[in-house]
């Protein structure tokens, strides 16, 4: 049995983040492909919000901070989510499929029932 003091049993500040080495935190392929075939079994919720973080490549944070008018439309027609960039502080725009646009308003209109709150519970 190891000692408490024993150093190889305690973490290494060089263990502790991934981003401070340099390394990546892009999610493999695999994963990817793994966790996209999954998506339909998901609740609608969390479906929209895997694919927002997935299409969109938004921070949790900045997922958590939308508004319910999120969506909005360009001048060809096309659907666009506004959301409130946490990192530059400022409101930003990015452009979604229509298939995304879709699970966004059918959440919205669930939530304007009252049906369900905002994480389905």
């Amino acid at each position: 049995m190891k000692d408490e003091g024993d150093s190889s049993m305690k973490l290494q500040p060089q263990q502790l983040s991934l981003h401070e080495k340099g390394l990546s935190r892009v999610i493999p392929p695999e994963v990817l492909e793994q966790l996209k075939a999954y998506l339909g079994v998901l609740p609608i919720h969390i479906r929209v919000i895997v694919i927002l973080l997935l299409e969109c490549g938004l921070r949790v944070s900045e997922l958590c901070a939308l508004p319910l008018d999120c969506l909005m439309r360009d001048a060809a027609g096309n659907w666009l989510l506004r959301c409130a960039s946490s990192k530059t502080r400022s409101e930003r725009t990015i452009p979604l499929s229509p298939d995304t646009a879709a699970m966004i308003q059918e959440q919205q209109q669930t939530l304007m029932q009252g049906k369900q709150g905002v994480m389905g519970d």
